[in-house]
This record gives C-alpha cells, structure tokens and sequence, in this order.
C-alpha cells in the first residue's frame, strides 16, 4: 500500500470518527432534537450506580444498558486505533467523553446525568479497545484501512441508534408526564378533601369532620 493510499485511509478514517461523534452529540446532548423547542429542559442526577425507578420496567432498563454499552464501542475502537502505542488510553479517553457528556447534561439542564451511563459508556469504550487489539493482530499493519472499513458502516449505526433513542426518549417523556399527572391529582384530592372538612367544620361543627 502507497503512502498516498494510507493517507487518504486516515483522513477517511478521521472524517467518519467526527461524524460519529457528532452524531453521538446528536444522541446523547440533544436527543435527537430536530428543533430547538424540542430539545428537553431537564436537570436531575443520579450516583446510584444501576439503580432505576420501577415505572419503566426491568425489560427497558435492560435495553438502555445495552444500549449505552453498545453506542461506545465505536469511540473506543478510534480512540485506540489513532493512539496504537497506548491503545488502552481509549479507555481512558472514552470515560472522559462520557463524563463530559454527563457534566454537560447537569450544566446545561439537557438531560438526567446518571452513574451508570458513565459506567456503562466506559464498558463499550473498554470492548472497542479489545475488539480493536483483536483485528490489530489478525490484520497486522492495516489498522488504519480497518477503521476506514467499519467506519463506513458508522452511518447505518447512527441511524439504528437514532431510531432506538427516539422511541427510549418518547416512552421517558410520557412517563415523566404521567408520574406528573399522578402527583398532581394526588394533590388535588388531598386539597379538595381538607378543604371539604373544614368546610363541613364551619357548617356543621366539629362531629361532622370525624
């Protein structure tokens, strides 16, 4: 293989690794948001590792893990395939861009930041890493053309991981305003019933509240 060919294969390799992580922006920052009005304003935090509420289901809180785990595995197989000396500092690289993507969340109100998004991003990075020192070894010295190849196929991995937040993302926001509708009607009972006994407190006397 020329030099010209390897540089065309990295510059490939580079363009596709910047779409894919604008497309994990895309996912993670914005939800998919197609316009400004519908990009969520929501700011909440979680350190419980694995812990879920019990409204969704245990079958979705699987999905989404799987889903989380799944979404990193490109980032670690760049990170590790541009640093080849220290390829476990994809690991490292691939926790850090979680974490900014949780940090960015809580700032910016544009999301929940959860512990074990960030624990379960860097366990997709972690089998990026190991899937890119696998193939290193059984294609020795075309790492680059490697991460060209599987780059092309980001595109198709976006628009299925595109598809799969967008139902996650509506099935959360109905919940949410469903939980919402739940404790507002169970304040208004609970006002309309003390209102109702000292309304029959003052009509009627002190008897007519027991």
């Amino acid at each position: 293989m020329t030099d010209n060919v390897k540089h065309k294969d990295k510059i490939f390799a580079y363009v596709v690794m910047g779409i894919y992580l604008l497309i994990l922006c895309w996912i993670i920052l914005f939800k998919l948001a197609d316009s400004i009005e519908r990009i969520p304003s929501i700011r909440a935090i979680n350190l419980i590792p694995l812990y879920y509420d019990q409204i969704s289901g245990s079958l979705f809180h699987i999905r989404e893990v799987l889903d989380n785990v799944l979404i990193f595995i490109p980032a670690g197989f760049y990170f590790a395939a541009f640093n080849k000396r220290k390829a476990v500092l994809g690991i490292v690289l691939c926790a850090l861009l979680s974490l900014g993507f949780e940090v960015t969340q809580w700032i910016f109100a544009l999301g929940a930041s959860d512990i074990t998004d960030l624990i379960t991003n860097t366990v997709g990075g972690t089998l990026g890493v190991i899937l890119y020192l696998i193939l290193r070894k059984i294609f020795k010295g075309k790492e680059v053309k490697i991460v060209s190849v599987i780059g092309a196929l980001k595109f198709f991995y976006g628009v299925y991981f595109g598809i799969i937040y967008r139902k996650q993302i509506d099935v959360e926001l109905y919940e949410t305003r469903l939980l919402a509708d739940v404790i507002e009607l169970d304040t208004t009972n609970r006002v309309n019933t003390y209102l109702y006994k000292v309304h029959m407190h003052l009509c009627c006397g002190k008897e007519a509240c027991k």
